[in-house]
Order: structure tokens, then C-alpha cells, then sequence
């Protein structure tokens, strides 16, 4: 039996080849490539919490922030212990502007929690001043990572003094409060070697891929 072609039966069989040259470009799912996440901001979040890079980049930012606290503690002499960076901040917040999901405020503010106890430091003060770092950071992530990297070592010379500021406030309630200025140092140390953090934190993610 002959079916009639009418205006409706070309346009049900051109839908049809649009539809089957849709599937067959995306291996089976409509209008999709194989492999990719589909949909907006949402869906690629859920589709990259699946990546295994993740799983590796949790561990480069938990062993590059163990390194700083173990750093944190390493007896030095009196004149360059004043000039110590604080490291384990600094590899927190180049996670931040890298890797803002495996770098959450619950982690910072652990770490914090562990350097307090390290340090015999007040129990609280160093994971609080990790954590209001953090959060900032994290607010300002997307700006800071397009700066170049003398305008993100400025950005981080002033969250550095955010976190100094917060040791400096608490120390004032506990009653250990000091004043003098090299106790600001740790700042400027921490801005200058912002350049060499970066350059070794992106060798070290290369290699890992």
C-alpha cells in the first residue's frame, strides 16, 4: 500500500533524521557528545564530583597543608623565626583559587584546629583566623584568579593581614597580647613567596594528571 506524502509526511520524516543524526552524534543521548557533562552549572558540578582527578587533588591539598604544619613548628633561630611564612595558610589559599570545591571552609578551619594544637596555642584561635580567611577568599576567588601574579600577591599580603589581625585580637582577650611590629612580618614574608607557591603547586598538579 502506497502512503501519501503530504506536507505533514515530510515534515515527520525530516524530524525523524534530525532526531537519529542527533543520537548518533552523541552516542546515544540527545544532542550530547559522549563523555561530557550535559546541562548547566549544576549538572557539571554533579558530573565532576565523579572525575578521579578530584580524589588526587584531595590528597595534594592535604599533604600540601601537613607540610606547612609540620613546617610551623620546625624549630628555627630567633631572627628567622619571626619572618616565618605561615605555609599551611598559604597552600590553603592557593587551593581556594585553584580547586575551590576540594577546598571547603570546614577544611580550613581543621586545619586550624590542628595547628592550634601543635602550636599549644588557645584552642579555637588559629581556626578561627583560617576560617575568616578562607571564607574571604572564597568570596573573592573568581576576581583573584584573574589578576596577574604580583596583584594576587598583593591580594594575599591583605588576607594574610586579615589572619594576623584575628591572631592579634584574640591574643588581646586571652591576655597574651604583643605589640611589636615584627610580629607583622610573617605578612610580607608570605606575600613575597606567593610566586614560588603558585609555580610549585601548578608543577605539582601537572604531574599528578
Amino acid at each position: 500500500m502506497v502512503r501519501p506524502r503530504g506536507p505533514g509526511g515530510r515534515r515527520e520524516r525530516h524530524h525523524r533524521c534530525r532526531t537519529d543524526g542527533r543520537r548518533r552524534a552523541g552516542g546515544g543521548s540527545l544532542g550530547h557528545a559522549p563523555g561530557r557533562c550535559a546541562g548547566g552549572g549544576a549538572s557539571r558540578i554533579r558530573c565532576g564530583r565523579m572525575k578521579p582527578g578530584n580524589f588526587t587533588r584531595r590528597l595534594l591539598y592535604w599533604a600540601s597543608v601537613a607540610a606547612g604544619l609540620v613546617l610551623a613548628i620546625v624549630p628555627l633561630p630567633a631572627w628567622l623565626d619571626v619572618v616565618r611564612p605561615d605555609l599551611a595558610l598559604l597552600a590553603i589559599l592557593y587551593w581556594i583559587l585553584t580547586s575551590p570545591r576540594i577546598a571547603g571552609l570546614g577544611y580550613a578551619w581543621l586545619a586550624g584546629l590542628f595547628l592550634d594544637v601543635l602550636r599549644g596555642m588557645t584552642l579555637g584561635q588559629h581556626a578561627l583566623g583560617f576560617l575568616v580567611v578562607a571564607f574571604l577568599a572564597h568570596r573573592l576567588q573568581l576576581r583573584m584568579r584573574m589578576f596577574p601574579i604580583l596583584h594576587q600577591a598583593a591580594s594575599v599580603m591583605l588576607l594574610l593581614g586579615v589572619y594576623h589581625f584575628v591572631i592579634f585580637w584574640t591574643d588581646g582577650l586571652t591576655g597574651h597580647g604583643y605589640t611589636g611590629w615584627n610580629r607583622w612580618l610573617p605578612v610580607l614574608t608570605g606575600a613575597l613567596l606567593w610566586p614560588l607557591i603558585v609555580a610549585a603547586g601548578d608543577s605539582v598538579t601537572r604531574r599528578s594528571r
